[in-house]
């Protein structure tokens, strides 16, 4: 399958998701995963949450170089949250941070940091 197709991408995201929900299931911790969207319609793939409170915003891409318009589901979610933790899950090759501290991860990190807890 090719990394420039929407199937790709659903993939990925599906990928993050069930790993996400095995996590959560192996750590049997108190977080749950639910979905995010705006009135304007803006969405955030995954939002995490400890209880009533969310934690950690997630949005997946399957993008090698992650674009300001790849950022606004989360910087939406943030205007209303404007503490959670925001990660992008990508295809980028290195990890940083915007300056407005979006986490742009490369998948395989994140799930690392997933399973060693640092998510």
């Amino acid at each position: 399958m090719s990394p420039r197709t929407p199937e790709h991408g659903r993939v990925l995201e599906h990928l993050v998701e069930r790993e996400i929900r095995a996590s959560i299931d192996y750590l049997r911790n108190d977080r749950h995963l639910f979905c995010w969207r705006s009135l304007s319609r803006l969405e955030v793939d995954f939002v995490l949450a400890e209880g009533q409170r969310p934690v950690v915003a997630i949005d997946v891409k399957a993008s090698r170089s992650i674009s300001q318009q790849d950022l606004k589901g989360l910087r939406a979610f943030a205007q209303d949250w404007p503490r959670v933790r925001k990660v992008v899950v990508s295809l980028e090759p290195h990890p940083r941070t915007t300056e407005d501290g979006v986490e742009i991860v490369p998948v395989e990190e994140f799930l690392a940091r997933l399973w060693g807890g640092a998510i």
